[in-house]
């Protein structure tokens, strides 16, 4: 899957970026700087947001639009994030767009506590191969690929965390840290009637060559003003975020994110608004899991393979139980690793000695989305 891009739109009609400039290193390392001293700031962070979905064209050739009254979709979100240990919940409500043009309403939450992710989705998607929900062991910074939505990503923006096609924001793995020979500037830039720092990363090496383009407001703690993807020079994807003055520093208010998947129609655009924000609230153990239920009729549980096993990443075992109103774990599926080169593996027995005797009572003592996948990343479920 790819990360989805947006088209830069300037005036009427859409502009590629400027060529850039040898790099100058004392612009690189400020701004880099300023994302640094943007991490320090808080240690836990809850966003209300709610926004926007509009269908304008169809990304592929052959689907349609929903009709004309249910083209514009409201859409919410809720998110948390403890910065300081590295956890992650995410509730989301919005819809599924068929091929077809229909709309159907739908939510998910999804949740890391540092060592396992965990997503739930409504329970009358099971009947249709849907899952109550998904479990994923040993989903650690070592294994773990999963993504977070672009129209999310300005959020992480606040913190310091910027993604680039080298480092790309993975919730097992945020990007702390960037290395200032990945960056290029392109100069300064006026917009909206403020002047901004431009840069631009090295390209990643692929068939058509991955870039990402910065604006930063440098008198508003690095602020991002404009995020922008291209793919072989091909401006796709655009986040524009506006800004606004906080008691904890300058603080993303609003934002609009603009896909253009042949980086010359744009097919949707959203619109984003912090509802609330609150920063430094204190969260628990159970607000970055989710707790396995009586009566559910899926859970599905995958353990990653580790790297250099020879196991293809993107195909690891799972096992789908049936939890009774008792909370017995009733095995109905298994699926084996499967080898790069394509052959599936039975599954492997010691599976069965994970303490599933601890139950629903355990696992709800513990604690108690669809994404989108990315150039990186991979889509959770």
């Amino acid at each position: 899957m790819t990360r989805i891009l947006l088209a830069v739109l300037t005036g009427c009609g859409l502009a590629g970026p400027a060529a850039a400039q040898p790099k100058t290193d004392d612009a690189v390392a400020r701004v880099l700087a300023d994302w640094q001293a943007r991490q320090g700031k808080v240690k836990t962070a809850r966003y209300v947001l709610a926004g926007t979905y509009e269908y304008i064209a169809p990304i592929r050739p052959g689907d349609s639009l929903p009709p004309p009254d249910a083209r514009v979709q409201p859409v919410r979100a809720t998110l948390l994030l403890d910065l300081e240990r590295g956890r992650y919940r995410q509730e989301t409500s919005g819809h599924l767009l068929g091929s077809d043009g229909k709309v159907t309403p739908t939510w998910a939450t999804f949740t890391y506590d540092g060592s396992e992710t965990r997503q739930s989705s409504p329970p009358e998607l099971v009947p249709h191969g849907g899952y109550n929900l998904i479990i994923g062991k040993r989903n650690d910074a070592e294994r773990g690929n999963t993504s977070v939505q672009n129209e999310y990503l300005p959020v992480f923006f606040a913190h310091g965390i910027v993604p680039t096609v080298h480092t790309p924001v993975i919730v097992q793995r945020l990007p702390r840290t960037h290395d200032p020979e990945d960056w290029l500037t392109v100069g300064r830039r006026p917009l909206g009637g403020r002047t901004f720092d431009v840069f631009r990363t090295e390209p990643l090496p692929a068939a058509e060559p991955l870039t990402d383009e910065v604006w930063v407001d440098p008198d508003r703690e690095g602020a991002v003003r404009r995020f922008v993807d291209l793919v072989g020079g091909r401006p796709w994807l655009r986040l524009d975020i506006d800004w606004r003055q906080t008691p904890a520093g300058w603080w993303p208010e609003r934002w609009t994110e603009t896909f253009t998947a042949d980086g010359k129609t744009t097919n949707v655009v959203q619109k984003w608004r912090v509802e609330s924000y609150e920063y430094d609230p204190p969260v628990a153990d159970a607000d970055f899991t989710i707790p396995v239920e009586p009566g559910m009729e899926r859970v599905r549980v995958v353990e990653l393979v580790p790297p250099g096993t020879g196991m293809d990443p993107g195909r690891p075992p799972y096992r789908v139980y049936r939890i009774t109103t008792s909370g017995e774990w009733v095995e109905t599926e298994a699926k084996g690793a499967t080898t790069r080169d394509g052959t599936e593996l039975p599954p492997r027995r010691w599976w069965d000695r994970w303490p599933w005797a601890a139950g629903v009572v355990g696992l709800a003592a513990v604690g108690g989305w669809a994404w989108r996948a990315r150039r990186h990343a991979t889509k959770t479920g």
